[in-house]
This record gives structure tokens, sequence and C-alpha cells, in this order.
């Protein structure tokens, strides 16, 4: 009798499997018509509505800062921005202070005597010492993350401000603060980094005035010579009398006006007590380690002196610097105007509340265990700041994983226990990765049609078109994949089922990335655990629903209310990312096609947001209609684009403008023994971006009447780069125009003597005089290399250079503040090869360059910069160039 029974009991539960089976497999026509009772447009428009009410909340947000403080509404200790701002105005009225300038001791003058005044007016329980500092040295750095190689700096006599705020019983340990008051070519530096000094120089003020004296000491560097490539930081931290005391750091520097200020580096890398005390101290926070991985992965083409502090000084520290507007980055439009009202307000105060909290720490002096570690960080709208240890970010990834796996294996215990589910589940998640690759596809072709037809970079001014060039696109390829995939692969299914089986595959994707992110221990992990609360939240919600989930308007509200707070955060950092990186493309360099990592960080939103929404597309009816809408819009805005001013990427506004190195070079090629033998002068006109000269080749072809393309001959192409910049240029972009020659004194270099230290090995001891800023470039001849030099540390480095050139190249940059009293004296060791360097063993160039008046500009310059357009803005200077052989 039990034999019969267990039997039956098989046979009924093998009838009920079939049974589920085949109510899955067959057409459910009433449910289906419940579950496509939803109208395409209008969830569509629902959806959008949504998206954008978070986007403009986001942007809003974004925009507020606080109201200044004046002299009456506020107390002598509380941070003033109306006295900041006198001192950006003063500062930015001196004009570009190149280190080495005029203008530059201006600067250091100016900052000086204010702050003997902050001294003389200080309360007596504080002490400021102030000393000025004047450093050489030489160092190396690798930029091999931005594709440039090693670069080899060299600096003399140039200056540094400290200034020591302690109380009167000593302390024997130091915060510094950082900022640099020098600026690039032709920029006023208002933002970069003036707005950083003047905060500082208040901070010193307010906090001077204060009765409670410090339990420690802060050092403010004021130093002269940042844009020179971190020079004179570096002077400060491996020279001054004070470095040793200094136990942390707070770097201040700009990559754009105005907007919050950014805590985008922090530890060395550890000491997670820094950013803990950021948290617990600053009122108005923006920090991101998503940012900071940015930074450190060298996706950004450009470093801080934070790198020098950390790696020189190996000192823990925060980097912090404003991001926004960097159309004006490094443009004679950095102006003060460009920097909100309350910006300044808003980095003082934060500032001015880290600087006394991190003086009070109890790990200032000695972190113990809080030493060690890492932070995940991130900030909220501004609001609030959420930080947790990377152990602990461990633990909770591991748990959502966790949680996805147990969702898995409910999801297919609720279908049944066939084998279709999961093989369906399998299928999904494939599909999600498909649809990942069609949106990427589609906008990078987008891209590269706009670069076939001359139409990249439209966004640069324009950064609406943004939406119609790729968001619009994108977005139609993943609706038409999914509702092919609807009225094909998924005609016999429920909407519930089709939506409810997408929610989990994307689960299990986002599921198995945040395992390989957690596991190669990337703290931007949080991201996608963030991106994940909102499925998981569904999940549980539509189980305690029950049956009314599978209402579509319940499905439609579950899966945009979910995924609400995630959504809000992903286009918070979404748009700070678009807003730092777009402007970069105006400065990063001629190569390389612009138009497809931005089409691609454009349509993040919809790669992956859109898979945690499509259920919606299963429960709805008529989404073709919405497909044909966007493409109609494509349609329209891409023609808007390709043929009427809307797609211009530049702006004669003083905005969007296209960047152009204007030099006037004077070229001198010697002979072995020292005789010129190739005599030439020229304008060279440089592009900073993909665009290069064509569209003023368009609008002033007269300029071009007698103009030849650069050519790349000699050493390091026979030009006078002031950068490393030659992997970063595409020389078919950029002109010469005839010039007259110049009448400035070149770099003046010898050959002192060649000795011999040691078998196969030349010593050269050269010694050079020039101007302030000169850089030198050599390549050794075949069979020959670099053993030693006398300068930097450890072996001799190289620059990368085009891939058709033979042989390594060094670059080093060399300069000074006060003219030095004697030449300078350097020596390279080469070790030559049996049989080789019979004639010669080495080429080498010397650019002298003139970055400042008196010498900076010709007339010849002057003629051709007023006939550039306004939306061009020309940075330029004079420079000498001279080849020899030795």
């Amino acid at each position: 009798m039990a034999s019969v029974g267990n039997t039956m009991l098989r046979n009924r539960r093998i009838e009920g499997n079939a049974q589920k089976s085949s109510s899955f497999d067959k057409l459910d026509r009433e449910n289906v018509r419940k579950a496509e009772k939803l109208p395409g447009l209008g969830v569509f428009l629902m959806a959008a509505a949504f998206y954008m009410s978070i986007w403009l909340l986001v942007y809003c947000r974004r925009r507020t800062f606080p109201e200044p403080l004046d002299e009456f509404h506020a107390k002598s200790t509380d941070f003033m921005e109306v006295r900041a701002r006198a001192h950006l105005e003063k500062l930015a009225d001196l004009g570009p202070k190149v280190a080495g300038s005029a203008s530059n001791f201006a600067a250091e003058n100016y900052i000086l005597n204010e702050v003997k005044k902050i001294r003389s007016a200080a309360h007596h329980a504080h002490e400021v010492d102030i000393d000025v500092q004047t450093v050489s040295g030489s160092f190396v750095l690798d930029f091999d993350s931005i594709g440039l190689g090693h670069y080899t700096s060299v600096y003399e006599n140039q200056h540094n401000i400290v200034v020591r705020l302690r109380p009167r019983i000593s302390s024997n340990h130091s915060l510094l603060v950082n900022c640099h008051y020098d600026t690039v070519i032709d920029s006023p530096g208002a933002s970069d980094d003036a707005v950083s000094c003047c905060l500082m120089l208040e901070t010193l003020q307010v906090l001077s005035r204060e009765e409670k004296p410090l339990e420690h000491n802060i050092i403010f560097l004021f130093n002269s010579a940042e844009e020179n490539i971190l020079q004179t930081s570096h002077g400060f931290i491996t020279q001054h009398k004070w470095a040793s005391s200094v136990r942390a750091f707070v770097n201040l520097d700009s990559a754009g006006a105005g907007g919050w200020e950014l805590l985008f580096q922090t530890g060395c890398p550890e000491n997670p007590w820094l950013i803990e005390t950021y948290i617990l101290s600053v009122p108005r926070p923006c920090a991101s380690v998503f940012g900071q991985e940015i930074f450190q992965f060298g996706l950004v083409p450009s470093d801080t002196d934070f790198r020098i502090f950390r790696d020189f000084g190996h000192i823990p520290g925060l980097d912090i610097a404003n991001i926004r507007n960097g159309y004006v980055y490094h443009t004679r439009n950095d102006l003060p105007h460009n920097v909100e009202q309350g910006s300044m307000q808003r980095g003082g105060e934060n500032l001015l509340a880290l600087l006394k909290a991190l003086v009070s720490s109890p790990n200032f002096v000695d972190p113990g265990e809080f030493r060690h570690g890492s932070l995940v960080f991130f900030d909220f709208l501004g609001l609030f700041m959420i930080a947790y240890p990377a152990e602990l970010a461990t633990i909770l990834n591991c748990i959502i994983i966790v949680l996805v796996v147990i969702t898995s294996y409910w999801s297919c215990k609720e279908h049944g226990e066939s084998v279709r589910w999961p093989v369906h589940l399998l299928g999904a998640v494939l599909l999600i990765l498909l649809t990942w690759t069609v949106i990427v596809v589609v906008a990078v072709m987008m891209g590269l049609l706009l670069t076939w037809l001359g139409k990249d970079m439209s966004y640069f001014n324009y950064q609406f078109n943004i939406i119609w060039i790729f968001i619009f696109p994108a977005l139609s390829a993943g609706l038409t994949l999914h509702i092919m995939l609807k009225e094909s692969l998924y005609r016999q299914w429920d909407g519930w089922q089709a939506a409810s089986l997408y929610q989990q595959a994307n689960l299990c994707v986002w599921a198995v990335i945040l395992a390989i992110l957690t596991y190669q221990k990337i703290m931007s992990a949080y991201l996608p655990c963030l991106l994940m609360t909102g499925p998981l939240h569904s999940w549980i919600l539509s189980r305690c629903l029950g049956k009314d989930f599978k209402e579509p308007i319940n499905v439609v509200c579950t899966v945009l209310g979910g995924s609400g707070l995630a959504v809000t955060y992903f286009l918070y950092i979404h748009q700070e990312l678009m807003s730092f990186f777009i402007p970069i493309t105006g400065r990063q360099g001629s190569t390389g096609k612009p138009d497809i990592p931005i089409a691609v960080m454009a349509t993040l939103p919809v790669t992956l947001l859109l898979p945690f929404q499509v259920g919606i597309i299963y429960v709805s009816e008529g989404m073709w209609r919405v497909v044909r809408g966007l493409l109609l819009l494509t349609a329209v805005g891409l023609l808007t684009v390709i043929f009427t001013p809307l797609g211009f990427p530049y702006s004669s506004s003083g905005t969007a403008l296209q960047r152009l190195f204007l030099v006037h070079s004077d070229r001198q090629f010697h002979s072995k023994s020292g005789e010129v033998i190739s005599h030439d002068a020229q304008l060279w006109l440089v592009p900073l971006d993909h665009q290069g000269l064509t569209p003023l080749l368009k609008e002033k072809p007269h300029l071009f009447k007698n103009s030849s393309r650069t050519e790349c001959t000699g050493t390091y192409c026979g030009r006078p780069f002031l950068y490393p910049m030659l992997s970063r240029m595409d020389l078919s972009k950029s002109v010469d125009l005839p010039a007259p020659y110049l009448n400035i004194p070149r770099v003046a270099v010898s050959l002192i003597n060649t000795t011999h230290p040691a078998p196969l090995t030349h010593r050269m001891t050269f010694e050079m005089r020039g101007p302030d800023h000169v850089t030198i470039f050599f390549t050794p001849h075949p069979g020959v290399h670099v053993l030693e030099w006398s300068f930097g540390h450890g072996a001799p480095v190289t620059i990368n250079t085009l891939p058709d050139m033979e042989g390594d190249t060094h670059f080093i940059y060399y300069s000074y503040g006060e003219p030095p009293s004697i030449p300078w004296n350097f020596t390279i060791d080469f070790h030559v090869s049996p049989g080789a360097g019979q004639d010669f063993i080495v080429d080498m160039a010397f650019a002298g360059h003139y970055l400042h008046e008196p010498n900076q500009w010709t007339d010849t310059m002057t003629r051709c910069a007023q006939e550039l357009p306004h939306w061009i803005v020309p940075v330029g200077w004079t420079a000498t160039f001279d080849s020899f052989q030795f």
C-alpha cells in the first residue's frame, strides 16, 4: 500500500509540475490583456518626467551657495567672503603671474604684506612666523598613467612664502595647508589658484584673532611655481626647516571656476582618520572615493601638489579643488566674476572648520591604528556624508551578493521545479549584456558619424546637443531591442513574468560586477551596490504586495519608486562627470576622437538604468510610437547639428573657446663644430583639441595663404615644446606661418669637457644660460644610452614620443625665479658600445621660452591674434630652438 501511495503522490507532483509548466508556456490571454493595458507613450512620459525631475533637483542643488558674509553680518571670527574677494580682485588685477615674471614677484609682495598685517593684528595667544624660502632642486615624475612617460624637472631660486601660525606654547607638530599664486601663460588665474590663496589669507586672519590658541601649528604655504609642474612644493617639503614637523596637509587647487569644492584625494593613501575628521567637521561636504579613483587611475590629464607631499614627504593629506566651469581654466577668462557669489563663503567656512578639527584631532600627532585602512566615502547632494571602512564595504557587498543568490533561488522555486526558468534567467542575463552592447555601439557609431562629418565636439558649446545625438539614439536602440524580444521571444509570456525575469536577471549581472570590483578592492563598488538596492527593494515589496504587484501600474510605480534614491545619487555623480570632462576635451590634445568617450559617458544613464526599468516595456503597449518619436527627434537634432550654428563647437561669448598655442619660434640647427647649418623662423599654430585648425581655415582662409604643415624633423620633432605633449599632438593639424627672425637672447650652451670615468663611459659636462624657462631634449644615437646624470634621482628616465621615432628621448624642464648669478652646470654619463659614436653620440636641443613680458609677444603675433575669431583663445609666447650634435 505504501508503494502504491508513493507512486500516486509522485504522479500528482509530476502532473502539478506539468500544469505549472503548461501555464508558463501557453498564452494566458487574460493576463496578457491585463499586463498590456498601460499605454506605452504615457508610461514613457511618466518615466521621463520622473528622471527629469530628479535631474533638475540635482542641477539646482549643485548651484546652491550660502549667503556671503561681510562686516555687517558676521563676527570677527567668522569667515567673510567680502574680505577674501577683495584679495582675489587685487591678485587677478596683476594679470598673468608666470614663475619668474615681475607680476609673480608682485603677487609675492602683496601676499607678504597682507600676512604682515595679519601678524600685527593677531591675538596675543598666537605667534605668526613668516619665512620667504628660496629653493633649488630637481626631481622626476612618472606621467605614464596619462601617456606622457617620465618628466624631469630642475628649478633654481624659486620662492615660497611660508607662514606658521602657532600657539605661544610651541608645538613640534604642524598641519600644512597649500596653495599656489603663480599662473600659466596669459591667464590671470583667479580660480587657479588665487581663490585658494585668498581663502587661506582670510582663514589665517580669522584663526589669528581667536582668543583660544591652537593645539598645534598650522603652516600656510603660498608657493610660486606649481604651474612649472609642482616645483616649489617639492622645494618646501624636501628642504624647509619646518617640513619635518608636518603631520598632515590640505592641498587647495582648481580645475575650474566656482562651484562646490570637491575632496577628491585623501590619505597616503590610507589614514582613514583624515576623511573621518572631514566628515565630522565640514558643514557643507562634497567628497567621493569615486572621484579619487578616477584621478588616481590616470583618467584626468593633470596633477596637483598633493602628489609631491605624498610621494616626497610621505605625509597623509587631503586634496580639494573646484572643478566646475573648466572652460575658463588656464585661459585669459579665468577672472573673478566667473567665481560665483557664495562659492568662496562655502569654501572658506569648510576650510576653517576643517583646519580647526584636524589640529585638534587626537589622531593628528600619532594616528596609531587609524593610520591604516581605507574608507569608502561619498556625500549625498552635499547634505551629508556616508563613510565606512573598506572591510565593512566588503561585508556589505557580500551581503548584497548573497541576497541576489537568495532571490534568484526563490525566483526559480516560485516558477516551478523545471529547468526552464533558470535557463530563461541565464538567457535574460545574456540579453542584458546585449542591451548594454547595443546601447554603447550605437553611441559610439554616432560619435564616429559626427567625427566623419566633421561635426565632432558639437556638444562642447551646446551641451544639450548630447540629448539628441547620443542619448535618444542609444535609448531608441535599447527600447527597440526589448520591444522586438517582447514580440518574438516573449510573445507567449505574461507581461508581469517578463518584468520579473528581467528584474532578477539584472540583479544577477550586477552581483557578478559587484563581486569582481570587491575582489579587486575597488572602493567605487559602492556605486553598483547602491544601484542594486532599488531592484532588491522592489523584489521585497512585490512579495509583500503579493498578487496586487502584478497590476501594471504597480509594476511601474514600484520599479521607478524603488530606484529613486539610487537614481538621484547616480545623476548627481553623472552631472559632475559631464561638467568636468566635457571642457577637458577642449585641451586634451589633437589626437583621439573625443566624441567617442563623451558619447559613452553621456549614455551611461541609459546603459545602466534602462535594464532596471526594462520590465515596464513588457507591461505596456504601443512602445513603437515611443521609438518612432525618439528617432524623429534624433533626426531633427542631427540635421540641426549638421546644418545650423547649433552644431558649431565654440562660442564667442567667452566660455566655450577653442584653445590655440601661438608660438613665434626661431630655430637654429648646428653642426658638430657648432656652426649654424640651418636657420628659420615661423609662427607655429598648435590647436589643443581634435577639431584642429579646420574651423579657423573655413572662417579665415587668408591666414593660411603662405602656411605649411608642421613637419617632424630633428630631436623631439625639432619643435620648442614647453611640456612633453608630443605623444598627445597630431602635428598634421598644426601649421607654420611665415615670420621674421627673433631678436631675443638665445639659450647659450657649451660642452665644457668630456671625461672617461670608466671604460666605454663618456661623461659630458655642459654649461647653460638662458631665459627663466628652458626645455631640453636629447636622444642618444644607436649603441649609446644614458647611465647617470646630475639632476633628478635614480636612473635617468625617458619621455614618450611618436611610435615611428627611434631611440629613447629624455625631456628636462628647467626654470628659475630670480636669475642665477652663475651659469647652470650639469653632467650626463653615456655608455657608448664598441663601434658606436664614431662621429657623435647624442642629439641635443635647447628651447628657450619667453612666457611673460618683455619678450613674450611680437608684433607678428599680435597681428595674427587680432585676425583670429572671437571664439579662439590664443596662448602665445616666443621661443628659440637650438639643435646640436655632441
